[in-house]
C-alpha cells in the first residue's frame, strides 16, 4: 500500500533533538527520506529545504516549499526522533490484535466464558492461540479441564502474558502426542496430576515446545496480514523501527516462517517499520559469514535502512512470574527450595555465544534472574577472552533482576541493558512476595545501570506487553505498580527511577546506538534517517509523571513517509462494533473530515489574499458517495475545488477523498454559507495561489464562528486592510481556486 511522502517544515516548535550539544531546536525540514537541516533560524531552514527541493535561491521562501508540495507544521508542542522499541514479538504482536484476550481476566468463569465466546471464531483445522492471561489476576494456574467441553475438538493453546507458560486443551495435547508417559523436557516443566502423572495441560518454559512443535505454521496470507497490522499498530504508538526477537529459519519449501515473511515484504518494498531482526542464537551457523542464506539475506538487503539481519537471540531462564527466572537464593515463596530454571546449559550456552560471537555475529541473551544474568556475564567475559576485544555490544535482555557486584562488570563489558519499563510495574504489585524486599532494590534498576554508565534500551516485549513509548517513559520516570497509580501515588523502589531526557534517550538514541544505527537515526539532525514523532504534550514541561502516559502520538514518519496520521486509531470508540473485528471507519465521520477540509480551504483560501472569514457555516450537503472503505489508520489525501454561487455569499466546495494507493475513498459536495468579516461586497475572496496548499486550522473543531465581527483582533485588522482596499485590486469573487488539506 503506498503511502503519502512529502517534504515536512516545521516551525515554531519544540523539536528534542537527541543531539548532547544541541538538544532542543525550534525549526525542521526533511525532503526524501532523510532530515535537512535542524536549528532555530527558520529561515535558514527553510533556504536549506529550498535548495533540496531544487528551488532557484530567489525562491526560499515557505511559500515556495509549500507550492513545491512540502507541508508545513506550526506550534507542535514536541517533536521527537522515532521511537525505537527494541524488544519485540512482531510477527505474534500482530496475530494477538486479532485473538482471544485474556488479560486481566480475573476468574475460572470469566476465563471459560471469553474462551467459549472466542472458539467458535477459530477456522476448521485452525488452532486457538494468544490469550495472554495473567496468574497474578486469576489466582490459579488454568488447566485443561477449564475448556476442554467449550472448546470440544478444536485445538487450543494459550499463553500466559509473559510467554513462559502456556495452558493446552486436550485435543492440542493429543495432536501433539502428549500422554502421562512423555518424557519431561531439559528447561522446562509439565504440570501434571498427582499420582497419576497424567499432564494436567499446563506446561512452563520449554516443555511449550512439546505442544508449539504439533502447531501448523499460518498461512502466507495470514502471516502477510498479521505483519502488516503489527506495523500499522506500532506506527500510532510513534515506533518507526523494531528489534524483533520472533523471526525464526524455516525450510521455505515446506512452511513459510517468519524470516521469509519480512524477505518478502522488504523485496516488494511494503516495509514501513524498520527491522532488526533475530534468529534463535542455537541456529546462529545458518547466518554466519559465507552461508548460503547469509549471502542470500546480505544481497536481499544490501545495508537497506528497512530490514537488517545478523543478530541471534538465546535465553538464559524463564520469567519471574512463571517462577522460572533463574535466582541465586531459593524464590521467597518456595516450599521446595526452587531457584527457577536454566533452560540450557550452561556449557551449551557458553558454546554457541563464544561461537557465534567469533563469527561476528551480535548477541542478544534472555536473563532475568540475578543468577542468570551473573552466569551470562560470566560468558561475556570467556568470549572476549577468547576472541579479543571489539565492538561487538553484547546485549542482556530484560536484565531485570542483579546481584550488586554485577553492576559494574555489565559496565566494564560495555553490555547493553535490553529492557521493558512497563514489566517493573506489572511485576511490582507481586515481586517482593516472590523474592523479598532485599533482592528487589535490584529490580529494574535502571537507575544504577546508568549511573554505571550502562546503556539503556527500551522497548515492551510485545505481545507480552503492548508497544507503548509514552507509557513506558511513564514507568520508567513514575515506577508506580499497576493498580497503585495516580497522581501522587508512591514509586516502587524510587531510588531506581530515572529523568524523562534518559527515559527518552532510552527509546532514541542508545536504542539506535543498541543496534549500531546511531549514525542513521536515534537523533534529529541534517543527514539523519527522517524518522519522527510528533507528540500533543511537552514530555519536560509535565507537572506529574501521569501526564506523560496520557500524551498521544498525533503524527509518525519513517523515512519521510507518513505512516500515521492521528485521523482515526484503532482504538477510536466510536469504531467499537463497526464493525466486530474488521473495524472501518463511519461514513458520517469521513463526511465531517470532509467538511472541515472544505472550510479550511475556504478560510485560506481568503487568507491567502488579505480577506477573513467572520462565520461559516453548512447549509447544503449533496451527492455523498463512499466508494472504498477507511481502515483506521489510513491518511486520506483530500481535495478540495472551491467555487463562489453566483448570487449570495455561499461557496461550493467539491471534495474528494484518495486512499494512499489512490483509490477514491468518498466524494461530496457541500455547500458553505459565508460571511465576511469586512465589507458585503468582499464577501469572498479567492486566488488560485493557494492551490493544493495544506492548511493547518486548530479552530476547525467548530465551523461556525471563526473570528467574532466586533473582536480587536479583526477591528485592528480592517484599520490595517481597509485603507489599502478597492475591488479593482481584490476582486469580490473569483471563479474558482484550490486547496488541499
Amino acid at each position: 500500500m503506498d503511502l503519502p511522502t512529502c517534504s515536512l517544515l516545521v516551525l515554531e516548535s519544540k523539536i528534542w533533538t537527541g543531539v548532547a550539544k544541541a538538544p532542543w531546536a525550534s525549526a525542521l525540514a526533511t525532503a526524501g527520506d532523510r532530515i535537512i537541516a535542524v536549528g532555530d533560524d527558520g529561515d535558514a531552514v527553510i533556504a536549506a529545504l529550498a535548495l533540496a527541493l531544487g528551488l532557484d535561491g530567489a525562491d526560499a521562501s515557505e511559500a515556495a516549499v509549500v507550492a513545491a508540495g512540502a507541508r508545513v507544521l506550526r506550534h507542535v508542542p514536541m517533536v521527537v526522533p522515532g521511537f525505537i522499541d527494541s524488544h519485540v514479538h512482531f510477527l505474534d504482536g500482530g496475530f494477538r490484535l486479532s485473538s482471544v484476550q485474556l488479560r486481566g481476566v480475573a476468574s475460572k468463569d470469566a476465563f471459560v466464558a471469553a474462551v467459549a465466546a472466542f472458539v467458535a471464531r477459530v477456522p476448521e483445522g485452525g488452532w486457538m492461540t494468544g490469550g495472554d492471561w495473567e496468574y497474578a489476576a486469576l489466582g490459579a494456574l488454568p488447566n485443561a479441564s477449564w475448556i476442554d467441553e467449550v472448546t470440544g475438538s478444536t485445538p487450543v493453546f494459550l499463553s500466559q502474558a509473559d510467554g513462559h507458560m502456556a495452558v493446552a486443551n486436550s485435543a492440542a495435547m493429543a495432536l501433539a502426542g502428549i500422554t502421562a508417559e512423555t518424557a519431561d523436557i531439559d528447561g522446562g516443566v509439565i504440570e501434571r496430576e498427582t499420582g497419576s502423572g497424567v499432564p494436567t495441560g499446563l506446561f512452563r518454559d520449554n516443555a511449550m515446545s512439546l505442544v508449539q512443535n504439533a502447531m501448523s505454521f499460518p498461512p502466507a496470507a495470514a502471516t502477510t496480514a498479521a505483519l502488516e497490522a503489527a506495523m500499522a499498530y506500532v506506527a500510532e504508538q510513534g515506533v518507526t523501527s523494531v528489534v524483533d526477537m520472533g523471526v525464526d529459519v524455516g525450510i521455505p519449501s515446506q512452511k513459510l516462517e517468519g524470516i521469509d515473511v519480512m524477505r518478502a515484504a522488504h523485496a516488494e518494498a511494503r516495509l514501513r517499520t524498520r527491522v532488526y531482526a533475530a534468529i534463535p542464537l542455537p541456529k546462529w551457523e545458518q547466518l554466519a559469514p559465507g552461508t548460503s542464506l547469509a549471502v542470500e539475506l546480505a544481497v536481499e538487503t544490501n545495508d537497506s535502512p528497512w530490514l537488517t539481519f545478523g543478530s541471534l537471540k538465546g535465553f538464559m531462564d524463564g520469567s519471574l512470574g512463571s517462577h522460572t527466572a533463574l535466582f541465586r537464593e531459593p524464590f521467597s515463596d518456595s516450599d521446595d527450595g526452587s531457584r527457577g530454571l536454566a533452560l540450557f546449559p550452561r556449557e551449551q550456552m557458553r558454546d554457541w555465544i563464544v561461537a557465534a560471537d567469533a563469527a561476528g555475529l551480535h548477541v542478544m541473551v534472555h536473563a532475568i534472574g540475578d543468577e542468570a544474568v551473573s552466569q551470562l556475564l560470566d560468558i561475556f567475559e570467556e568470549a572476549v577472552a577468547v576472541n579479543g576485544k571489539r565492538d561487538r555490544r553484547f546485549r542482556i535482555e530484560h536484565a531485570q533482576h542483579f546481584l550488586s557486584e554485577d553492576v559494574a562488570r555489565a559496565a566494564a563489558l560495555g553490555v547493553i541493558a535490553s529492557m521493558q519499563p512497563t514489566h517493573a510495574t506489572d511485576d511490582g504489585r507481586w515481586a517482593e512476595a516472590v523474592i523479598g524486599q532485599e533482592r528487589c532494590k535490584l529490580a529494574f534498576p535502571w537507575n544504577s545501570l546508568a549511573n554505571a554508565g550502562i546503556k539503556l534500551a527500551f522497548g515492551s516485549d510485545w505481545f507480552v506487553a503492548p508497544p507503548l513509548p509514552l507509557e513506558g517513559i511513564y514507568a520508567a520516570v513514575a515506577r508506580r505498580v499497576a493498580g497503585n497509580d495516580g497522581i501522587g501515588k508512591p514509586s516502587w523502589i524510587p531510588e531506581q527511577c530515572i529523568d524523562v531526557e534518559t527515559a527518552l534517550r532510552s527509546y532514541t538514541v542508545d536504542a539506535a546506538y543498541a543496534t549500531f544505527d546511531e549514525a542513521h537515526k536515534g537523533k534529529l539532525a541534517a543527514g539523519m534517517l527522517a524518522d519522527l514523532a510528533f507528540l500533543d504534550t511537552d514530555l519536560f514541561a509535565v507537572d506529574d509523571a501521569e501526564a506523560i502516559r496520557s500524551a498521544r502520538v498525533d503524527l509518525t514518519v519513517v523515512g519521510g513517509t507518513i505512516v500515521f496520521d492521528r485521523t482515526v486509531s484503532h482504538s477510536s470508540d466510536f469504531l467499537e462494533g463497526h464493525f466486530p473485528d474488521e473495524p472501518i471507519v463511519p461514513g458520517v465521520y469521513l463526511t465531517e473530515a470532509a467538511i472541515q477540509t472544505g472550510a479550511a480551504a475556504a478560510v485560506a483560501a481568503a487568507e491567502a489574499v488579505g480577506a477573513r472569514i467572520a462565520a461559516l457555516s453548512v447549509s447544503r450537503l449533496a451527492s455523498v458517495r463512499f466508494r472504498a472503505p477507511v481502515l483506521p489508520g489510513h491518511v486520506l489525501e483530500t481535495e478540495v475545488k472551491l467555487t463562489a454561487e453566483e448570487s449570495g455569499g455561499d461557496v461550493a466546495s467539491a471534495i474528494h477523498a484518495a486512499l494512499p494507493d489512490g483509490r477514491m475513498a468518498m466524494t461530496a459536495v457541500a455547500t458553505m454559507a459565508v460571511e465576511s468579516a469586512v465589507a458585503a461586497e468582499a464577501v469572498v475572496v479567492f486566488k488560485a495561489a493557494v492551490a493544493r496548499q495544506a492548511v493547518e486550522h486548530p479552530e476547525l473543531g467548530d465551523l461556525t464562528q471563526f473570528a467574532a465581527p466586533d473582536s480587536p483582533e479583526l477591528q485592528q485588522w480592517m484599520e490595517d486592510f481597509l485603507p489599502n482596499w478597492s475591488p479593482d485590486t481584490i476582486p469580490a469573487r473569483s471563479s474558482d481556486g484550490d486547496g488541499k488539506g
